[in-house]
């Protein structure tokens, strides 16, 4: 199953279903994430990637949208989760696809 998102179409998402976005990136870049994307702070949250093993309920990730440095983690995360029957976006390309490779 492809989980692969556009920008625009993970901005519909976020703001019709209420969604948002999850940073699986290096925790200290959440904030110049969230400035690229150019939503608010209540609209992304950190996760570390390794810690989604032990979560206890994974439905509360249903619907929203991972992104990392180049979608390759979000897309193993959104895979994942697709995979315990939960619908989760990547976003195409990762953060770099907007901004270059600042980090």
């Amino acid at each position: 199953m492809n989980n692969d998102i556009s920008l625009e179409k993970a901005r519909k998402l976020l703001e019709e279903n209420k969604k948002q976005f999850f940073w699986v990136g290096e925790e200290e870049h959440l904030d110049t994430v969230r400035e690229i994307l150019d939503i608010s702070s209540e609209q992304i949250t950190y996760l570390n990637p390794e810690k989604l093993y032990y979560l206890d309920n994974l439905k509360v990730l249903e619907g929203n949208i991972f992104v990392c440095y180049h979608g390759n983690t979000s897309r193993a995360v959104a895979s994942y989760l697709s995979e315990e029957g939960i619908k989760a976006y990547s976003l195409i390309g990762g953060i770099t696809s907007l901004s270059g490779d600042i980090f």
